[in-house]
């Protein structure tokens, strides 16, 4: 089971333009918490979103092979 902690959350303050990149981990060796990773990834994008309307957000994913995803807006 995942554990979360306080130093975990992410709270962004108004900027006029954010940038940020998530970088996953989807490999196997994750199991089913590959589940909670992606659960997680959504809250922190949707926290982002609607503390920023000017962000852009970039997603890598990795395991045996690298997929770059494109930026939103």
């Amino acid at each position: 089971n995942w554990e979360q902690d306080a130093e975990n959350f992410l709270k962004a303050l108004p900027t006029k333009k954010l940038q940020v990149v998530l970088v996953l981990d989807m490999s196997s060796s994750l199991g089913f918490d590959v589940v909670s990773v992606k659960s997680y990834a959504n809250s922190v994008v949707d926290n982002l979103i609607s503390q920023n309307s000017d962000v852009e957000i970039g997603v890598v994913l990795f395991s045996k092979n690298i997929q770059q995803l494109q930026l939103t807006r």
